[in-house]
Order: structure tokens, then C-alpha cells, then sequence
């Protein structure tokens, strides 16, 4: 039998001391979540819950706020964004947007080659028409330049 531990436990690296400090935990335990940063709002979206089952739920909470969290044990997380339309995705911040890329749909039972993107005026994942060349879940990605995305496996 494998032994399959989650954590809750978030950690902040000090690059200058390369010391971590311990900070708010995530609500729930969560693996293979994405993480990405919009401005000053840390966002934790989608990942396998404790029961090894895929969520679309997401956490925010602002860098500020979470650096004080350390001095309390208050949840300092929020869930203000609407649920992902897709599981198994992979998201990240750009030119002031979040964008989703590839995941896994429930519906139609299969990887998908779909491209989101938030909008924060309607609070809703709008899909794009614009898809990636093949179907991939929890692509790895990096930006490259300003204008150019590096996606690979999935």
C-alpha cells in the first residue's frame, strides 16, 4: 500500500537569509495544486483533495496578509473566484489576467486542449477560441519573453 500524504502547511522562503517561515495553512489539504500571483493576490487553484479526488475550488489571499499571517492562526484564505470549468489545469498570471490551460473535462471525460482566461469584470472563466496545438493536463509552463509562453508536457 502506497502512503499518500497531503498538507495543508504553506511556507515563505527568505531568498536574502534562505529562511522559511511558516504561514496560514490552505482550508483543506490539497497535491498537485497550480499557484499562481495576480497582482498582489496569491491564487491556489484546482489539485486532488485528501480523498485522491480532483477540485476545481479556489483559494486567494493577498502576499501582505499572508506574511502576517505567521503572528496569528486565523484562516486568512477566501474563495472568491468562481470554480475552474476544467480539472487537472494548470494556470498562470499574464498582462493582469489569469489564463487556464489544457486540464481534464468532466463532462466529456477527457484531457482537453482548452484555453481560459478570468474575467474580472463578469467574475467568470470565459473559454478562448484560441486552443493549444494537443489535449494536455497540468502542462509545465514559463514565459519566455514578455510575449511568448513555453508549454510542455501534460
Amino acid at each position: 500500500l502506497a502512503i499518500w500524504n497531503l498538507l495543508s502547511a504553506v511556507e515563505i522562503m527568505d531568498i536574502d537569509s534562505l529562511c522559511w517561515m511558516s504561514v496560514a495553512s490552505l482550508p483543506v489539504p490539497l497535491s498537485r495544486a497550480s499557484l499562481c500571483i495576480l497582482e498582489d493576490q496569491i491564487h491556489i487553484l484546482g489539485g486532488k483533495d485528501i480523498n485522491r479526488k480532483w477540485q476545481k475550488h479556489t483559494f486567494l489571499c493577498s502576499f501582505e496578509k499572508l506574511l502576517k499571517s505567521q503572528l496569528s492562526s486565523r484562516n486568512v484564505w477566501s474563495s472568491q473566484l468562481p470554480e475552474l470549468p476544467v480539472e487537472q489545469t494548470t494556470v498562470i498570471s499574464h498582462s493582469g489576467y489569469l489564463l487556464a490551460f489544457g486540464g481534464y473535462s468532466t463532462l466529456i471525460k477527457t484531457t482537453v486542449a482548452d484555453v481560459y482566461f478570468y474575467d474580472r469584470r463578469q467574475k467568470n472563466w470565459m473559454k478562448l477560441e484560441s486552443q493549444l496545438s494537443v489535449p494536455r493536463s497540468h502542462p509545465i509552463i514559463a514565459h519566455l519573453m514578455p510575449q511568448h509562453l513555453l508549454i510542455l508536457g501534460g
